[in-house]
Order: structure tokens, then C-alpha cells, then sequence
């Protein structure tokens, strides 16, 4: 059974719309792929740590103008990382991704990409 809590989808992480002057993320732990969906086309992220897969997760962000406050601009952002924790200065050490002392942490990213022709039911793999 999970000690995690339970919590709510961020409002809004859903929605790229129009300007509005917000960011809003959500960091999803335990997330070692994802898809993301343009139409036709879809990127695939797939990714893991061989020393410590515990600490694969994925960080999900929208930005409509809303961050940087000096100079905001307008982004999605779909990051596969290493770690439980999207500040390092604000987490618990153990979920965060450590360096050894002979300056190696092994990671493997995975991408691919395909054309899906719905009018056809095919799919197109390039």
C-alpha cells in the first residue's frame, strides 16, 4: 500500500489557452514514460535509471505568461527527469539524484515518434 498522498490534478495543467498571466506544474513520481499527442504526430519519452529507478518521475508545466516575473513567456514543458523533486533546495535528500563519488549517475532516455493516419487506421512510423 502507498504512504504517497492522494492529491488533486493542478487546475488548469490541461489547458493551454489563451494568455492569462499563470504557470501552474505538477511533478508525477514513478513516471518512467509518457506520450505526448499533436494531432497525428506523437513523441514518445521513455526513460530509467538503472542505479536508482525509484527515483524516475516526470515534471508537467504550462506556462501562459506567468513565470518569470521579469520576463514571462508562453510554454509547455514535458521533462523526464531523475529525482523526486523539482527544486533541490527544498526536498529531502534521498529524493534527489546524487552524484557518486566518481562523478558518474548512469540514465537512459528513450525517444520515438510516429505518424498516426486515423483515416486509414494505420500507423506510420518514421
Amino acid at each position: 500500500m502507498s504512504t504517497t498522498p492522494k492529491r488533486e490534478w493542478p487546475n488548469g495543467l490541461d489547458t493551454f489557452g489563451p494568455d492569462d498571466g499563470t504557470a501552474i506544474c505538477a511533478l508525477v513520481p514513478g513516471c518512467h514514460e509518457v506520450a505526448v499527442v499533436d494531432g497525428e504526430y506523437v513523441l514518445r519519452f521513455a526513460w530509467d535509471a538503472p542505479d536508482a529507478p525509484e527515483l524516475c518521475s516526470l515534471l508537467l508545466w504550462r506556462n501562459l505568461f506567468g513565470w518569470p516575473a521579469q520576463r514571462p513567456y508562453r510554454s509547455i514543458g514535458v521533462e523526464p527527469m531523475v529525482g523526486r523533486a523539482a527544486d533541490l533546495s527544498t526536498d529531502e535528500p534521498t529524493a534527489c539524484a546524487r552524484i557518486a563519488p566518481p562523478g558518474h549517475f548512469r540514465w537512459v532516455l528513450r525517444l520515438s515518434c510516429q505518424r498516426v493516419l486515423r483515416s486509414q487506421g494505420a500507423v506510420d512510423a518514421t
